[in-house]
This record gives C-alpha cells, sequence and structure tokens, in this order.
C-alpha cells in the first residue's frame, strides 16, 4: 500500500507507483484535493510503472471523510460540491454525556462518585463553555485509572483525580519561550541550546517506546 498523495520512494506491490506531478502541478496542499476532486467525480485513478509507461485504472470506492476542522477550512466551493453527503456529529448533551459516562465507568470497573461528578461538571466544563464531546468519558476514566495503578490505589473517582486527569486532556495555547531553553540549557552544563532540544527529544522517544512496549 502507498500513499495516495505523496510519490512513493520505493515501488509497491506489482511494480505499479503513483504518476509523478508534472512541474506546473500546484503546491502539495493544492494537488492533493484537486487529486480528491478527480478520485471522486471520476472514479479513475492514475498508475504508472517503473518503466514510465501510465494506465487508468477504476476506483470504485466509497469514500468517507472525517474531520474536526470546518470544511470550508479544508475545501474550497468546487471541492465541496463534490461531496454530495455531509453529516454534521455534534457532541452529547450532558444528559447523554453522563449516560456515556457511567457506562464506561462501570466497563472500566470505575466506582462512581456524586461529588466527583458535581465537580466535574460545575467547576471544570464551565471552563470550556459545557462543550461535551464523546471522547472525554474514556480519556477520564483512562487517566484517573492510570494515576490509581501508577500510585498503587485502589480504583477511585475523586475531585482531585478529577483535576489532575482534567491537566491532560487538554494543551494549553502558549508559545515556549526560547529563553527558557536557553535556561535550561545553562542549568544543565551545556554551551549549545540544540543540544538540550535533542536530549528532550530522546527522552521523548524513550517515552514513546516504554508507551508502545506496555500497550503490547
Amino acid at each position: 500500500m502507498f500513499s495516495r498523495f505523496k510519490k512513493p520512494e520505493a515501488a509497491p506491490q506489482h511494480g505499479a507507483k503513483r504518476a509523478p506531478l508534472t512541474s506546473a502541478a500546484p503546491a502539495p496542499a493544492a494537488a492533493e484535493k484537486l487529486e480528491i476532486i478527480r478520485l471522486v467525480e471520476e472514479s479513475r485513478d492514475i498508475l504508472a510503472l517503473q518503466s514510465g509507461e501510465k494506465f487508468t485504472v477504476p476506483f470504485d470506492t466509497l469514500v468517507i471523510f472525517s474531520t474536526n476542522f470546518h470544511p470550508n477550512a479544508i475545501f474550497d466551493g468546487a471541492a465541496l460540491r463534490r461531496i454530495f453527503f455531509k453529516i454534521k456529529v455534534d457532541g452529547p448533551n450532558q444528559e447523554n454525556f453522563l449516560k456515556i459516562f457511567a457506562m464506561v465507568a462501570r466497563k472500566k470497573q470505575m466506582p462512581l462518585n456524586e461529588e466527583a461528578l458535581l465537580y466535574m461538571l460545575k467547576v471544570k466544563y464551565p471552563t470550556i463553555d459545557n462543550n461535551f464531546a464523546n471522547y472525554q468519558p474514556v480519556f477520564l476514566i483512562d487517566q484517573m485509572i492510570s494515576i490509581c495503578e501508577f500510585e498503587g490505589l485502589p480504583y477511585q473517582m475523586t475531585p482531585d483525580l478529577i483535576e489532575r486527569a482534567w491537566g491532560d486532556m487538554f494543551v494549553r495555547d502558549e508559545t515556549i519561550a526560547k529563553q527558557a531553553l536557553s535556561g535550561l540549557a545553562i542549568a544543565m552544563g551545556l554551551q549549545d541550546v540544540a543540544c538540550c532540544v535533542s536530549i528532550h527529544d530522546l527522552l521523548h522517544r524513550k517515552f514513546a517506546s516504554i508507551v508502545a512496549d506496555h500497550a503490547r
């Protein structure tokens, strides 16, 4: 299998590969949009052999796009017209959110706690304008389970655990100042900030490796 929107470095199975874009092709983002339009509208794809010979193959596939971005921020009007059916999936209201939360908690054997739930609904959710989402119950409960397992606690739901789990669900929109990296490099006795960044990347990759091993 190979990427439909990037020229592969090696030939895929059966010696076929994507036809390279010509020098007159638009920017990559625009090129991808144009190729999606052609695949959807004409139901055909163009492949090329290593010899350079090109041939057309049917593209009889149901294409489903899913995104958290507004469609107008991704496609222009011409592309959107070629996507015939558009379905908006809203987040749950508070009642359905609590049903999902209770269902997930029961499945994961996490006892519900009224004080913790009230803290979540009355203190935390107003900070995001009560914007409930279907993924949030699973995320929050998994975070609390991870904390309990790491600290050797029985599964429990408390306002403090809700607070700690909530902190991992969002990332603040902020800019990390270069001075902070320089200060860290100096504190570590490093003369080059790049060394500090490299150590950060190394630790990040090590952590990802540990997580992957645990998942297996």
